[in-house]
């Protein structure tokens, strides 16, 4: 649902907020029935979180191909910071960003002691 209300987002704003409202609604309605029913969720593990989150690392990607492909279609204009987001974000995907930041934080760390 999140990378359907990314692609769509430059050609209707307002599935942004739908979306918005619409988890909220989710997470209540989750919450209740667990509060109710007594019940208790399967546990999917920690490896689903991670992976969930990764997976979050392309929405971006997702957004700027959406506002080139819409901006192509509808105005004919090629908005020049949808390719600046579509640079950065496959950057950002391909290099190991994880280990970057591994290196900053040892390297911050060492200075202190």
């Amino acid at each position: 649902m999140l990378f359907l209300t990314a692609f769509y987002a430059p050609l209707l704003p307002l599935g942004t907020f739908i979306c918005v409202v619409n988890l909220i609604g989710y997470y209540l309605a989750l919450k209740y029935l667990f509060i109710r029913r007594l019940s208790i969720p399967r546990n999917i593990g920690l490896f689903l979180s991670i992976e969930m989150t990764k997976m979050m690392e392309f929405v971006p990607l997702i957004f700027g191909i959406s506002c080139v492909v819409f901006n192509t279609i509808y105005d004919h204009d090629f908005g020049y910071w949808a390719y600046i987001l579509i640079f950065v974000s496959s950057v950002y995907i391909i290099l190991p960003v994880e280990s970057i930041w591994r290196y900053f934080n040892l390297k911050k760390f060492k200075e202190h002691e």
